[in-house]
């Protein structure tokens, strides 16, 4: 094979993954678009990102929720890249900042599973589609929107 054949097949190989990735994203943008509907709130805001999520937690949870998560997101990573990885630098060194950091993380990934619940259950979802939204949320996400779910209410 030619040096230019192998670039054109690589060519078309990124433009393929290309339209895949562009077409998954529209999918899941108007699977939110449908979940938010059925929430009462504008089809619209689906598409601004971080706004999209806060929205999800007003209607899923409350929208206090959110900013808790964006600032421990913010300050874990933070403190994380200000320790520069490494741990074994002890209570003097930045090793503090790696482990609070860490904490942050961990933190932000309670609220996460949380969240998930909540929306599972303001759709009228168990602790199964929970771990749905976790481990597969694309799938679980069409299914919410395109599906018979139905707007129960956030939940508190």
């Amino acid at each position: 094979m030619s040096d230019s054949t192998a670039l054109i097949l690589a060519g078309i190989s990124v433009g393929l993954i290309i339209a895949v990735v562009i077409a998954f994203w529209v999918i899941y943008i108007l699977a939110f678009w449908k979940m938010f509907q059925k929430a009462g709130e504008k089809g619209w805001k689906s598409i601004i990102p971080i706004y999209n999520n806060y929205i999800l937690y007003k209607i899923s949870w409350k929208g206090s929720m959110f900013w808790v998560m964006l600032i421990a997101s913010i300050i874990g990573a933070s403190l994380v890249a200000a320790s520069g990885g490494n741990i074994d630098a002890g209570i003097a060194g930045a090793g503090w900042m790696y482990y609070v950091g860490a904490a942050f993380y961990l933190v932000t990934g309670v609220i996460y599973i949380m969240q998930n619940y909540k929306t599972s259950k303001a759709f009228g979802h168990g602790v199964g589609f929970c771990l749905g939204l976790i481990f597969f949320n694309f799938i679980f996400m069409l299914i919410i929107g395109f599906g018979s779910s139905q707007y129960k209410g956030a939940q508190e």
